[in-house]
């Protein structure tokens, strides 16, 4: 997964998983201070699909909040 769009104020970066099917997002990456993220998945399973988000954060007062 290559995505390389900066979003303008971002401090960092978060990558989720979510299997088809599946109710809940699983955080599998936060890449901090950078212009693009990078992501290789590896030890998936042949025939399942798989989704995958990139959410950018801003810090404020030592938390990290969302777009």
């Amino acid at each position: 997964m290559k995505w390389t769009e900066k979003v303008e104020g971002a401090d960092g970066y978060r990558i989720y998983r979510r299997i088809v099917n599946e109710d809940s997002w699983t955080r599998i990456k936060t890449q901090a201070g950078v212009d693009k993220v990078t992501y290789t998945s590896t030890g998936l399973q042949p025939g399942t699909t798989y989704f995958y988000t990139v959410i950018a954060y801003k810090k404020i007062d030592e938390k990290a909040v969302l777009s």
